[in-house]
């Protein structure tokens, strides 16, 4: 019944009182999922064209693009047009944000936000409420078809506890309270902060768990580990981070329910996973995803720096932005009839990717594999600075031993090649980044590569 009442009465009276749209492009995106691939792409077009026109007439970084490249607005009309513009890096929005802003109406009613940066570097940006707004209605949208619906219980286990709201945000916490979310913050997960966690999820019995994927894979492992098995949600949602199989595995097998992953950044919720877990529906409505490596769109199945142009952000559009994340398009249908384009899977963050001397990319998945398996590691993480070497960094515990050594050494030379000289290097602790996230793997050599 609540969240019956949430949805009907609650959520659409303080989109009416706050001059918000959340429901409006809700009932619009659970209409959209189901059209066809035409219909989609004319969506997309539509959207994009208009995006173009106000680029070129408000927003000043983007009129000296097409001044520059002698393009007018009307040069872009689909997706395919996109490759005329060049990409936008993170170094670029930070070196001309002033310049990004659109001119006028928009100026004055902008949100300012940031990603959490995981590798070291936050990025501030501005998005409108309208834009927000949208995003919201996509990330409900995906909720739901996991299986949640706004005003059931929900544990965030993310970088945002209540302690960093500030007293100004008030009516965040009012909000948070009426909408049953409960935040946990994701920092520095020590084994009596995760007795703490547990206990609190134990008696709040949410239906989902929501959070960054290692900090509920650590919970998930926790748990395990004292044979604790009576928090059994209705679904647990991921994202923040690549989500690798095993992490899949043990979260699934520890709550007793599957995982629903989604993927977004910088105001943006890009993708999500529906139940037939079949690949990451994309939200075309949106955004235009783009897979590309040396400047040309990959393949299906091919692995691709993933590039992003939001249709929503008239305030600081995002045109081709390179994300800083790899993944995989795909061409096949799903088969719950939603025929939203779909992405075969995201690899991770591109500097979280080992390049080998041949050119060959390795992705975390393998090192999560390993070390799920080495008792005697407690955390670990690989340092690439240069081609032909990888750092082991490794949290060890009274089980480790020799055999563990040597094992790790083989099977990591194994899956990098002989070539690659590996580098044990014992420490006392794996230090988080200032997101609250924990990166496994740290590559400076990736970023040349694609």
């Amino acid at each position: 019944m609540y969240p019956f009442l949430m949805k009907k009465i609650v959520v659409p009276l303080a989109d009416r009182v706050k001059g918000r749209n959340i429901m409006k492009h809700l009932r619009e995106l659970e209409k959209s999922q189901w059209y066809s691939p035409d219909q989609i792409e004319e969506l997309q077009g539509e959207r994009l064209r208009l995006i173009m026109q106000h680029c070129y007439d408000n927003v000043p970084y983007y009129h000296k693009i097409f001044r520059e490249l002698n393009l007018k607005p009307s040069d872009i009309k689909t997706v395919e047009d996109l490759s005329k513009l060049p990409v936008l890096t993170k170094d670029i929005v930070r070196n001309n944000i002033d310049k990004l802003i659109a001119k006028k109406k928009y100026a004055s009613k902008l949100i300012e936000s940031g990603s959490s940066g995981s590798t070291g570097e936050p990025l501030k940006y501005y998005i409108t409420q309208e834009s927000q707004d949208m995003s919201n209605a996509a990330a409900f949208r995906g909720w739901g078809w996991a299986g949640f619906s706004t005003g059931d219980r929900i544990v965030n286990l993310a970088g945002c506890p209540y302690q960093m709201i500030g007293k100004s945000e008030l009516s965040k916490r009012i909000a948070y309270a009426i909408t049953r979310h409960q935040f946990l913050q994701a920092f520095n997960l020590d084994e009596n902060t995760i007795h703490q966690y547990i206990e609190f999820i134990r008696k709040y019995k949410p239906k989902a768990i929501r959070g960054y994927s290692s900090s509920i894979y650590l919970l998930a492992k926790a748990m395990k580990k004292y044979g604790i098995q009576d928090i059994q949600p209705h679904t647990v949602i991921t994202h923040g981070e690549t989500l690798s199989w095993e992490m899949r595995q043990t979260i699934e097998n520890q709550f007793g329910c599957k995982v629903f992953d989604g993927y977004g950044g910088e105001g943006m919720l890009i993708a999500m996973q529906c139940g037939e877990h079949d690949g990451y529906h994309l939200t075309a409505e949106n955004l235009v995803v783009e897979f590309i490596k040396q400047n040309e769109h990959v393949s299906a199945g091919e692995l691709g720096e993933i590039v992003l142009t939001d249709l929503t952000n008239y305030g600081m559009p995002f045109i081709r932005y390179k994300i800083g994340d790899a993944g995989k398009p795909s061409d096949d249908t799903c088969s719950c009839g939603r025929e939203l384009p779909l992405m075969q899977s995201i690899e991770g963050r591109v500097p979280d990717m080992i390049i080998t001397p041949g050119g060959k990319v390795l992705i975390v998945h393998f090192f999560t594999g390993l070390f799920e398996h080495i008792a005697g590691v407690d955390q670990f993480q690989i340092l690439q600075e240069k081609t032909n070497e990888l750092i082991v960094r490794l949290v060890k515990n009274s089980k480790f031993n020799d055999t563990d050594e040597a094992r790790i050494i083989r099977e990591v030379q194994g899956y990098a090649g002989e070539e690659m000289e590996i580098v044990l290097e014992f420490v006392e602790e794996i230090p988080v980044s200032i997101s609250g996230k924990r990166r496994f793997v740290i590559s400076k050599v990736a970023e040349e590569h694609f």
